[in-house]
C-alpha cells in the first residue's frame, strides 16, 4: 500500500510543479494545492499505513496507530478554510470596505 500512496505523492508532486511552472494564477493556485496534498499524504506514509487499528490507547490493545501524523495533518486542513471564512465574515464594514 505504501508503494501506491508513493506513486501518487510522486504524480501530485510532478502535475503541481508543472502547474507552478506555468503563467497563470488560477494554475499557480491549483499547483500549491496539490503541493499541499502530496506533504500532506507525504506525512501520512511516513508514519505507515495500518488499517483496522484504533490511533487510541487502552489497557490491553497492542497494536496500535500512530495519532501524531493524523494530529500534525488536520490543523494544515482546516485552518485555511477557517481563516478564510473569517475575513469574509469580519474583515468588512457597512460600507463594504476593508477595515
Amino acid at each position: 500500500m505504501e508503494i501506491f500512496v508513493s506513486i501518487i505523492i510522486g504524480v501530485l508532486t510532478m502535475c503541481a510543479v508543472y502547474l507552478v511552472l506555468s503563467r497563470s494564477l488560477l494554475r499557480i493556485i491549483i499547483g500549491t494545492a496539490l503541493f499541499s496534498h502530496a506533504a500532506h499524504l507525504l506525512v501520512l506514509t511516513t508514519a505507515g499505513l495500518k488499517t483496522g487499528a484504533a490511533p487510541v490507547l487502552v489497557d490491553g490493545v497492542t497494536e496500535f496507530t500512530d495519532p501524531l501524523p493524523q494530529a500534525l495533518v488536520l490543523p494544515r486542513t482546516c485552518l485555511p478554510h477557517v481563516s478564510g471564512a473569517q475575513h469574509g465574515q469580519y474583515g468588512r464594514n457597512e460600507r463594504n470596505r476593508i477595515v
